[in-house]
């Protein structure tokens, strides 16, 4: 009986120790979007003050983390350049063993 409570104990130590490093990647995620760029700073701020929601209200904090980290990966996706494509000719392509070599009277 004593060594089935010591496992549950043992169990949710596990698993608390296990959501105490997932709060601290979010902190140090969030510091070095902070750090690497300026401009995501309002998202970083509130994925820092969701991380002490996820520490006192889980079923809170979790889920609204969720969230900062879908719409931050969202702006990041309209921010994305467009590639521009050209269209070019074959004809007017000259690959280098095509090139002829300027003649001596043409210059």
């Amino acid at each position: 009986m004593i060594a089935r409570i010591f496992l549950c104990f043992l169990i949710l130590g596990v698993i608390a120790w296990a959501v105490k490093l997932l709060v601290i990647a979010a902190i140090v995620l969030a510091l070095i979007s902070f750090i690497i760029r300026p401009l995501d700073t309002v998202v970083a701020i509130i994925a820092l003050l969701f991380t002490g929601f996820v520490i006192a209200k889980p079923l809170i904090g979790i889920p609204l983390l969720l969230v900062v980290l879908a719409f931050n990966h969202a702006r990041k996706q309209e921010k994305a350049p467009e590639v521009q494509y050209r269209t070019v000719s074959y004809d007017r392509l000259i690959m280098p063993h095509q090139r002829e070599e300027p003649r001596q009277g043409d210059k």
